[in-house]
């Protein structure tokens, strides 16, 4: 009977602690993402890792700027359970720009910016979806014609504006 008892007390605790957690959170972003819709040039729907990975891109970097001051935050193109969406960190109400980059898999930034204006709320979470431009296929990172070169080894490569290694 004892147990029951330990057991009740430390599950009360718990739910105790997580609604003043819970409570006490600030706002913040759930982004979401595809690649390359606008200039027909990407996987655009993010599927898997290798839709990521097709196109250079390991990691996406948002940077939430208010006032000058930035928040840096990564996630990676593909997360197993959330697939091509990340929830940002809390983050004080009020207006942010969200600048959006994709990011090689050694941290380089390999696109360009995306930005977005958004209002962060006093608790809770705003939805925020982009569309991250792709880089062309000679500056990419990625053997697109696998012949076994990349980018500007590449002969097919004549420099980094080429859209084709074919």
């Amino acid at each position: 009977m004892h147990r029951q008892s330990c057991v009740a007390s430390l599950y009360s605790l718990l739910v105790v602690t997580i609604c003043l957690c819970a409570c006490g959170d600030s706002g913040s972003y759930r982004l979401s993402w595809t690649l390359g819709c606008a200039d027909a040039r990407g996987p655009c729907q993010v599927v898997s890792v290798f839709s990521c990975a097709q196109v250079g891109i390991d990691q996406v970097q948002v940077e939430a700027v208010r006032d000058g001051k930035a928040s840096v935050s990564r996630f990676p193109c593909f997360d197993r359970l959330d697939g091509a969406k990340a929830t940002g960190p809390g983050l004080a109400a009020g207006e942010f720009t969200l600048n959006v980059v994709g990011l090689t898999p050694d941290g380089h930034v390999l696109t360009d910016a995306v930005s977005q204006t958004v209002t962060i709320p006093e608790s809770g979470v705003v939805e925020v979806s982009v569309d991250i431009s792709v880089a062309k296929q000679c500056a990419d990172g990625v053997d697109n014609d696998g012949d076994g070169a990349t980018d500007a080894f590449d002969p097919q490569c004549s420099s980094a504006d080429d859209d084709s290694e074919r």
